[in-house]
């Protein structure tokens, strides 16, 4: 441009009128169309997630193995990234990890929504989900699931892994699970709704814990009786219930609802298990039962 411009008396610095979202635009064609096919498409995928390794890769770039070739693995992936210099950072010391840089990851994120629909896109938040839930990091799993709108398996994994989580106590951890469901979807799932009554019980917020509490028993009509998840959901309302009735001194009540929480939660819910029992030896010594009660 400044070439062309060399011979004419107004001459303007290039660099002011060239837009630099153009510029930006121009410069990412040109890296994408000088990719071959498979590898620009693999790019314009792992866009989307924020750290990736090669199986990941494998799981997301080639979901029909038919459509490409045997040689075309996420090993193969990684490397052509580093060979090609495509901004690729490893995330640790044994290289299993990877990110693109973030520029050049929005910038592939802006081109890929010019060459995805939104449900292709939420397609790709699904497989990597499942792939993360496959793989043992629900975090990452309940993310991208949500993402990619599929609340029911973004459940199923709140659900696999919550108990961990709150015998553990990481009350921060379980909250930022739950807050990433929309609150129309919290509101209307008996097993969001039952740790959430849970967590709030654990912050101390005791009228949100009623008020949960009386919503998970509510939503417990949307759950087969006697199914494992329903038992649980009812376990865990249970042994809140209690407890919370050990402070107003009603022994009767709330013995008869501690009791039914260590009947109903399974053996890896330790701290509800354990909540329920203490409220149960509570009410014991509230009825007289000093021995029983120790």
């Amino acid at each position: 441009m400044a070439l062309r411009q060399r011979d004419q008396d107004d001459i303007r610095p290039h660099d002011e009128s060239i837009d630099s979202h153009h510029l930006q635009e121009y410069l990412l064609a040109e890296i994408m169309n000088s990719l071959d096919p498979l590898l620009r498409e693999g790019l314009l995928i792992t866009a989307w997630l924020d750290r990736f390794c090669p199986a990941l890769c494998s799981a997301l770039c080639r979901p029909d193995a038919a459509a490409a070739p045997d040689n075309w693995t996420g090993e193969v992936f990684v490397r052509r990234l580093r060979e090609d210099n495509l901004f690729l950072i490893s995330l640790d010391s044994e290289a299993r990890w990877f990110r693109l840089h973030h520029l050049f990851r929005d910038m592939l994120r802006a081109w890929g929504r010019n060459q995805f629909s939104e449900a292709e896109i939420a397609a790709i938040h699904c497989r990597a989900g499942a792939w993360f839930a496959r793989n043992g990091l629900p975090d990452e799993a309940i993310r991208y699931l949500v993402l990619g709108g599929d609340y029911d398996a973004a459940e199923q994994v709140v659900q696999q892994h919550r108990y961990a989580l709150m015998n553990s106590e990481q009350w921060p951890r379980l909250e930022r699970w739950l807050r990433q469901f929309p609150a129309e979807v919290r509101e209307t799932r008996a097993t969001l709704a039952g740790a959430d009554c849970v967590l709030a019980m654990h912050m101390g917020q005791y009228r949100m814990t009623i008020s949960l509490a009386r919503k998970a028993e509510a939503l417990l009509a949307t759950l087969p009786p006697g199914s494992a998840n329903y038992n649980e959901v009812l376990g865990e309302v249970s042994a809140i219930t209690a407890a919370l009735a050990l402070a107003e001194g009603s022994p009767e009540v709330l013995m008869s609802g501690a009791q039914r929480a260590v009947e109903l939660l399974p053996m890896d819910a330790l701290l509800l298990r354990s909540l329920a029992t203490g409220v149960i030896a509570g009410g014991m010594q509230m009825r007289g039962d000093y021995e029983d009660g120790r």
